[in-house]
């Protein structure tokens, strides 16, 4: 009860077509609230692509999506793009990257990102880790706003 309550006030603070699409699952709002810079609709977005979900599925746009809400330092957008990277779905497999993204969402507070990190780290030579923590740290530093937003 407690947390309808508290689903129900977050829903009356924030706008109508906000509420719709981060809650309600409206695509046409959430493309709208992508459109216009929202990370949480940018990533919600990208879910939506990635999984076929009301869309056809399209990991180039899924990546795309993420890749707006990962910049803005939405974490686990940062981890969908470095699965995308890691797999190649929608984009070359590049495991550097994917290691790099993985590094930005678990200094940003995601746990999963620290665990999928670790393992990738096994196919990887000790050089293209560390090419991957030294484009990491560049993209903190170039990007202190986004960092530990979420």
């Amino acid at each position: 009860m407690k947390m309808f309550i508290a689903m129900a006030i977050l829903l009356l603070a924030m706008g109508s077509a906000q509420a719709e699409c981060l809650y309600l699952g409206n695509l046409d709002e959430c493309m709208h609230e992508a459109k216009n810079g929202n990370p949480i609709a940018q990533y919600i977005l990208g879910t939506h692509y990635e999984n076929g979900e009301g869309v056809a599925q399209d990991y180039t746009e899924a990546k795309n999506w993420y890749h707006k809400a990962a910049e803005q330092g939405d974490r686990d957008a940062q981890y969908r793009l470095g699965l995308l990277y890691q797999h190649g779905r929608g984009i070359l497999k590049d495991t550097t990257r994917a290691y790099m993204w993985f590094e930005v969402a678990s200094v940003n507070g995601l746990p999963a990102a620290l665990e999928e990190k670790s393992m990738l780290a096994g196919e990887m030579t000790p050089a293209e880790i560390g090419k991957a923590e030294n484009m990491a740290t560049d993209w903190l530093i170039a990007n202190p706003a986004e960092a530990g937003d979420q």
